[in-house]
């Protein structure tokens, strides 16, 4: 009797280690634990997926936007070398933006 009561602990000890933990954090952000059998690899392919999908939408917004401006100004020939998607106006110039800081 106590050999088996010692052997089904021993089993759920197993079955709760194999278990992934939920930290605090994580419950907050993803309440149903969705990326908690996740491996950090397949987390950085995540990240690095989401920033290239944010970065194909901003270059088809910026590429809709200068179309349509054209379109608004049939009579005006636009001058669109120089155009970046990536740059910013700063004191009347189009350069790169700053670096982020920390």
């Amino acid at each position: 009797m106590l050999r088996e009561r010692i052997e089904k602990l021993q089993e759920k000890m197993k079955a709760s280690a194999e278990a992934p933990v939920m930290e605090e954090e994580e419950a907050k952000i993803h309440p149903h634990g969705e990326y908690a059998t996740c491996s950090q690899a397949a987390l950085i392919a995540k990240l690095f997926e989401s920033d290239g999908q944010q970065l194909e939408a901003a270059k088809s917004s910026f590429e809709n936007t200068v179309a349509q401006l054209k379109v608004l100004n049939p009579d005006v020939e636009l001058a669109t070398d120089g155009l970046d998607e990536l740059k910013e106006v700063r004191d009347g110039k189009i350069v790169s933006p700053l670096p982020e800081e920390d």
